[in-house]
């Protein structure tokens, strides 16, 4: 009884492995020539950032991954938070500024199942400063202090702010009042920087 031929063994010689390794010519079989280098089109270079953009080449399968942006974060967050506006405080007219004095935290991207989740947990200081350009102007300092300040949750923010006279003497109410402005004023502005933040967070 003959064997009939195994249907996954290609009949045609040129259609197997040895073909691809290079057919065969005077009883012997032939290298296959070296890969030669070639520049990667558009769509390629695409496909390649956005798999990186998943996760690192180790961790294609998206398991879990940190990646910190606490560099980025605090440079960013320090051009933001540079703000200014005018206020009225007793009979002058002050501008009332900040900047960044401090940030400590962690701002991170964490891949985990091939899902990018953004986040960050901050403490952020500001300085504050107002000054009147009036004759007699009385200058103010303070510092604007949050903390645990988290991804998401900036319009819930319970900022300590406190006031001190740097030059001049504030009444008690026009220290009180100095108090108030920065929470009505600069609060504001502050938020909406950081949100401008969370825009770019989710962009990276």
């Amino acid at each position: 009884m003959s064997e009939s031929p195994d249907p996954a063994i290609p009949k045609d010689p040129s259609l197997s492995y040895r073909y691809w390794v290079g057919p065969r010519g005077n009883g012997e079989e032939k290298a296959a020539p070296p890969p030669m280098p070639r520049r990667l089109s558009q769509e390629e270079l695409a496909s390649l950032q956005r798999n990186d953009s998943k996760g690192s080449a180790w961790n294609q399968g998206g398991t879990w991954e940190e990646k910190s942006l606490n560099d980025w974060a605090k440079q960013r967050l320090k051009e933001l938070l540079r703000c200014s506006c005018p206020a009225v405080i007793g009979p002058a007219t002050y501008t009332l500024s900040t900047e960044v004095d401090s940030c400590s935290g962690d701002t991170t991207i964490v891949v985990v199942r091939n899902k990018r989740r953004h986040g960050y947990i901050l403490d952020i200081s500001l300085k504050l400063s107002a000054r009147s350009s009036t004759a007699d102007a009385k200058e103010v300092s303070g510092t604007l202090t949050v903390h645990d300040a988290t991804f998401g949750e900036v319009d819930d923010w319970e900022p300590e702010v406190k006031v001190e006279q740097s030059k001049g003497k504030l009444t008690d109410s026009e220290a009180a009042q100095a108090h108030k402005e920065v929470k009505r004023l600069l609060l504001p502005l502050l938020q909406g920087q950081m949100h401008v933040f969370e825009s770019e967070l989710l962009q990276r």
